[in-house]
């Protein structure tokens, strides 16, 4: 008489127990959010007057725009020409980096005129939906150079002489 299983008593076998859960970020900082990535940032860029041109908010911007930057070119996120393109919103300026919506809209205006950044597409309100511009990294910064200092204005240096001539007059 071959074996029969009785069913009604079977039970399965139990399941092993769980391992600690794996995190997700990779080696290299990338990982399903930014709370992990790292900003890659040369010598050549942090010696660079562009670099040092830049305020602070500025700074903390175009370290997240880094991130932003390596997290396209892993997911391959281009534009028609083949830059890495990513999106920087008001929300996120404020998420990522603290700044309000006026502190971050500099920051962005500062870094597309100094040459960190590209506006690749303008974004705005469209209908009833806004969408988000979008950015990549520019190597404009490597050729940008410093602004000449204001030279005093025609009536300023009248002003000097006339009050170099008074001066004059009275000693």
């Amino acid at each position: 008489m071959p074996f029969e299983l009785d069913t009604a008593q079977y039970k399965p076998p139990p399941k092993p127990k769980s391992k600690a859960k794996k995190s997700k970020t990779k080696a290299n900082g990338r990982g399903p959010s930014f709370d992990n990535c790292l900003a890659k940032v040369s010598s050549y860029m942090i010696q660079h007057p562009a670099f040092r041109a830049l305020n602070a908010s500025s700074v903390r911007v175009l370290l997240m725009c880094l991130v932003k930057h390596d997290n396209a070119k892993w997911h391959m996120r281009q534009d028609e020409k083949g830059r890495y393109v990513w999106t920087f919103t008001y929300a996120d300026g404020k998420q990522y980096c603290g700044l309000s919506n006026g502190a971050f809209s500099e920051a962005i205006q500062r870094l597309e005129k100094v040459g960190f950044l590209i506006r690749t597409m303008p974004g705005g309100l469209k209908g009833a939906n806004g969408i988000a511009s979008h950015y990549s990294i520019s190597e404009g910064w490597k050729s940008w150079k410093p602004e000449q200092e204001n030279k005093p204005s025609e009536n300023i240096k009248k002003a000097r002489a006339a009050l170099l001539e008074k001066s004059e007059a009275n000693s």
